[in-house]
């Protein structure tokens, strides 16, 4: 994989986080603990998933690690909080 498709997947991937992370808070919400443990298994394995996907494009190109300060994922966010607020003005 050439590291321009590495850039684009990685950055499609770290779109996946807050959706996630919010369906995560709002299981949390259930009272009901098997309904919550229903939810958040495969939820879990989601997240896993994402995870592995990511393995083989982090090996090979270490800087687009995202537990990693590295520039092109400080430049990533930047975007990314960027569009956010952008759509915030178009609401």
């Amino acid at each position: 994989m050439d590291r321009e498709t590495a850039q684009k997947l990685m950055a499609a991937l770290h779109d996946l986080d807050a959706p996630l992370n919010a369906a995560t808070a709002i299981i949390e919400t259930i009272p009901d603990e098997s309904e919550k443990k229903a939810l958040r298994r495969p939820l879990g394995e989601i997240m896993g998933l994402t995870f592995e996907v990511m393995l083989p494009v982090i090996r090979k190109y270490r800087d687009l690690d995202p537990d990693e300060d590295t520039e092109w994922y400080k430049e990533l966010q930047a975007r990314r909080a960027q569009r956010n607020r952008d759509h915030e003005g178009d609401a």
